[in-house]
């Protein structure tokens, strides 16, 4: 290991960790990294070992700069501060680089469609929508939740058949898409990435049916007024887009 002496601030370690992972700078030898040293006040002399120092002296000394010692001497301390003293051993033009970022593929036909993908995306549920809107609103209208209850029926096992039903139909379009679209549309992409988010997206719908249809009380009703307001929250998408 390195003898820093003493308190080693982390911006330092991070150039030294960037430079030395990158090839464009390496740590210099122990003895030309600057000590930092306070005064024993048992013997006098200049120590690394904080423990003997006071602790007032050590707690100025760390926060001043290494390289202002105005103040510290203006308060009659005949040291340096340790704040940034490894800073000034790298070159002023290689302190401040980019960080590295790994390469990627620019993808030109998703920056082509990206305004309209969304558009395109909820006009395509629009339908399957319309679909459980309708259903779940007809079982409000045949009171059927209600007779299952009678029954000895949770409401908890209903709603999870729901999930269970839905999420079982959205697995086939939702392993279809990236299987056709994988080497065209999405070609850049993960295909299970693309597969959660197709399905994860179809169980969301389920959800915002269900609480949507808490206030219709007629099947066709529900279905075209819940399409439609499906459709307009697509809008609030574009505003905050942009």
């Amino acid at each position: 290991p390195l003898e820093t002496g003493g308190l080693v601030d982390l911006q330092s370690l991070l150039y030294a960790w960037v430079y030395n992972s990158t090839g464009a700078f390496s740590l210099p030898a122990p003895d030309e990294i600057p000590r930092c040293e306070c005064n024993d006040t048992e013997t006098g002399r200049m120590t690394e070992d904080f423990r003997r120092c006071n602790p007032s002296s050590v707690l100025l000394q760390v926060l001043t700069p290494h390289w202002s010692t105005s103040g510290l001497a203006a308060l009659g301390f005949p040291f340096q501060g340790c704040l940034g003293r490894l800073s000034g051993l790298f070159p002023v033009s290689l302190r401040e680089v980019p960080f590295p970022t790994p390469a990627y593929t620019k993808d030109t036909f998703a920056t082509i469609v990206e305004s309209v993908f969304g558009l395109f995306f909820t006009l395509l549920f629009l339908w399957p929508m319309t679909r459980i809107m309708k259903s779940l609103t007809e079982d409000k209208e045949g009171r059927i939740n209600e007779v299952m209850k009678m029954m000895g029926l949770p409401a908890e096992a209903i709603a999870l058949g729901w999930y269970v039903t839905y999420g079982v139909l959205w697995l086939l379009p939702s392993i279809l898409i990236p299987l056709l679209c994988g080497t065209t549309v999405f070609q850049h992409s993960n295909k299970f990435i693309i597969f959660l988010f197709f399905w994860l997206f179809g169980v969301c719908v389920l959800s915002l049916c269900s609480l949507l249809a808490v206030f219709f009380e007629r099947a066709k009703t529900a279905s075209v007024v819940g399409a439609l307001l499906f459709f307009l929250l697509y809008f609030p998408y574009v505003f905050v887009g942009q």
